[in-house]
Parts: structure tokens; C-alpha cells; sequence
């Protein structure tokens, strides 16, 4: 029985890599008779502006797609989050026609548009604590951040329950920015959640000849938009320095966005083009071999909420080397399964990549780590907290 609208407007295609890629296929996993789902889509065949049966491997799903949206990793002349925004509202009538009095969103520009939809229960999830629009790639945008708080932190209001994909640390933060709008009490720490049964260890000498890598090269991964946010300038130049001390070492960039063309310029510049690769936009069932063909797999991101990518490299046994972002030092036990870096020093970045290849249990550690952030485990999690969800 259909209970709960989620509005994560993401590819409703599920193929790409990325934290609302992921949310949305866990919860179609998690929910697949409660939940009905608003996305977008990029395909042209698939209905706008009207709910329908959606179809994907034997299963069927309620779906709402608002509008069709330019591929992941473009820049369009106005920034998505309006998009999103005005796409909603423009859909209100007709995504209330299905009945559904009970909502879950996982972003602050959809909150903004259907706070005062007359819900019976309005639940928000935090996908990181951070203000995305303070480092928006519109230059225009970004003095608007503090006019999204405001809105984000009034909107919160009107929900019967908060939660947070972020550690004790960035949710201080978030309470502190709201000026009194939010109490520590009102957020519900909810980390994110892997698929074991997709992300598991599987050998990297398999993965990598299938990869066409050399079976006892040094791989380093880094999975995850190409944006400045996510730090891929400080992940190259880490490996610039790690590669000099390794005979036979290789890069992969595993995602697209819109700093490929910036990264491509930058690895040819330091002579990098043998031994860097950018993949591009990879479906989501291709990113275990990847990770898996890893020796290392490095988070140089400014900010995470709890990062994705972190979760998924724990499931494949691989020691991390991260920026102290949320949720870092919850993953990642220093000089066990990789190390938190300080620091955005390159050299210190290279430092903790070499030192992470000679940790003995690295994988025991890491596997052990994961467990409690099973997505089994989801379903059970979500409705011991949220009343929508109780059978009536």
C-alpha cells in the first residue's frame, strides 16, 4: 500500500553515480509498496506531468517525473535548483492527485517548494549539513546563501521529523548557522546506507584485468562528481606526488561533471595523460569493479554530508584517505584502514596514499566498519522513527 511520496529529483533511470542517484535506488529497494517516487528523467519517451506505472527489471514503481533534465555533468544557463524548484510548484495539483498526505525530501530547494502543500507528515532529510549555494558554480547565486538558510530554516519548521546523513560535528555546525531555528534536539542523526549485496570485495587482480589494468599496479580511485566541492584539483596533484615514488601506478576518475574539461587540461599539464584516466559518467552497477581494481580509494572533498563513496569503498574492503569531512572519523580508523588527512597539502595527501597501501588488515577493518550501514537495514530504521510509515 502506497504511503509516502519521495521527491529526490534525480535520473529516475538510476544509472549514474552520486549521493541522489543512490538515495533514490536504495529507497525503490528498501520501499518498493510504500513509496511512490517525483524524479526527473533525460529520455524522451518517458511521460511528464502525470503519474504512471514505471517498469526497470521486473519491477513496477508509482512515478511523477516533473520535467526532463539535461544530462548529469552539464551546465545550464539557469542553475537546476530553480529548475527544481519551479518544476514542483508548476506540478503541485498534479502530484497531490494521487492521494498520498505523507512526504520525504531529501533537498533544501524541494522543502522550499512543498512546505505548505497541506501535508499530514513532512519529513526532511539533510543529504549534508552544508549551504550548497554558498559555493554554487554561479557566481551570481552565491551571495543568495544566506536567503536559502532563511527559507531552508523556516521551511523545517512545518516538518513532523529532521533528519541528518552527517556525524555529531557537521550537525553542531548546521544548529549553530540557523540562529536559534533549530535545536540539537530537533535533528535525527541518519547516516546513509550500501547495498552489501552489490558493493562486496571481490579480488582486484579480476577487477582489473577486466578493467585492462596491470594486475599489481598501484590504483588509486576517486569516485564522484568533478567538481571544485568535491576536490578533484587536490586529488590529482596528491597523485602527482604518490605516482613518483610508485613504479607502476594509475589513476581513475570515476564520474563526470563540469570540470572534465578542466581536470583533462590539468593532467596533460603535468604529464600525467599515461597514467590518469577519467571514465566519465558511469551506471551505478559498473562503480564496484572500480572500486574493487582500487589500492587506495581517496575523498578530497570539501564537504560531504556521509559520504556515499566512503560507504561503498568500505564494502569492497579498500582503505580510504580522506579530508576531515562528516563522517570521516567514523569511517576511517587512522593507520587502520586509511588515514583522515588535515590538511589540503598534497604532499601530505601522497604521504597517507603510500602509507595506506602497507596497513595488513585494512580489509578486515574496513568490512567491519560497514556493517551497521547495511541497507537491509533501511526500512526498519526509517519507520521505528517515522510514524507515516506504521501500519494502520
Amino acid at each position: 500500500m502506497l504511503k509516502v511520496i519521495q521527491i529526490v529529483l534525480n535520473n529516475i533511470e538510476q544509472t549514474s553515480i552520486g549521493g541522489h542517484a543512490t538515495t533514490l535506488r536504495n529507497y525503490v529497494f528498501a520501499f518498493p509498496d510504500e513509496f511512490a517516487f517525483v524524479a526527473t528523467t533525460d529520455r524522451s519517451d518517458l511521460p511528464t506531468g502525470r503519474w504512471f506505472d514505471y517498469k526497470d527489471e521486473g519491477t513496477s514503481r508509482r512515478v511523477f517525473l516533473v520535467g526532463r533534465i539535461a544530462p548529469y555533468g552539464t551546465k545550464g544557463i539557469v542553475p537546476g535548483r530553480i529548475k527544481v524548484l519551479c518544476l514542483l510548484k508548476r506540478h503541485r495539483k498534479a502530484i497531490l492527485s494521487l492521494g498520498i498526505r505523507n512526504v520525504i525530501v531529501h533537498s533544501g530547494e524541494s522543502l522550499i517548494a512543498v512546505q505548505n502543500w497541506g501535508w499530514d507528515s513532512l519529513c526532511y532529510v539533510f543529504p549534508g549539513t552544508e549551504n550548497p549555494i554558498e559555493r554554487s558554480r554561479f557566481a551570481w547565486a552565491r551571495p543568495f546563501a544566506g536567503v536559502f538558510d532563511s527559507l531552508v530554516f523556516s521551511a523545517l519548521k512545518k516538518c513532523s521529523l529532521v533528519l541528518a546523513s552527517a556525524d555529531e560535528r557537521a550537525i553542531m555546525d548546521v544548529v549553530g548557522r540557523s540562529k536559534g531555528e533549530l535545536r540539537r534536539e530537533d535533528i535525527t542523526r541518519f547516516p546513509t546506507r550500501v547495498d552489501l549485496k552489490m558493493f562486496y570485495p571481490t579480488p582486484a587482480t579480476e577487477a582489473r584485468t577486466r578493467l585492462g589494468l596491470d594486475a599489481d599496479a598501484s590504483v588509486v580511485v576517486f569516485c564522484g562528481r568533478l567538481n571544485g566541492v568535491k576536490g578533484w584539483r587536490l586529488a590529482l596533484d596528491a597523485f602527482y606526488d604518490f605516482q613518483r615514488t610508485r613504479a607502476n601506478a594509475a589513476m581513475l576518475f570515476v564520474g563526470d561533471g563540469e570540470d572534465r574539461n578542466a581536470l583533462s587540461l590539468k593532467v596533460d599539464q603535468l604529464g600525467l595523460s599515461g597514467k590518469v584516466r577519467l571514465l566519465g559518467s558511469v551506471g551505478g552497477a559498473e562503480v564496484p569493479a572500480y572500486l574493487n581494481a582500487a589500492s587506495v580509494v581517496v575523498v578530497t572533498s570539501l564537504y560531504e554530508g556521509w559520504s556515499q563513496t566512503m560507504l561503498e569503498a568500505l564494502a569492497c574492503g579498500k582503505p580510504i584517505v580522506s579530508t576531515d569531512v562528516s563522517g570521516a572519523r567514523d569511517l576511517i580508523k587512522s593507520g587502520e584502514n586509511g588515514y583522515v588527512v588535515n590538511s589540503r597539502d598534497p604532499k601530505a595527501f601522497a604521504t597517507a596514499m603510500v602509507e595506506s597501501l602497507g596497513l595488513p588488515h585494512s580489509a578486515a577493518v574496513s568490512l567491519d566498519i560497514v556493517k551497521p550501514y547495511a541497507l537491509a537495514s533501511l526500512s526498519h530504521d526509517l519507520k521505528a522513527l517515522w510514524p507515516a510509515l506504521h501500519d494502520r
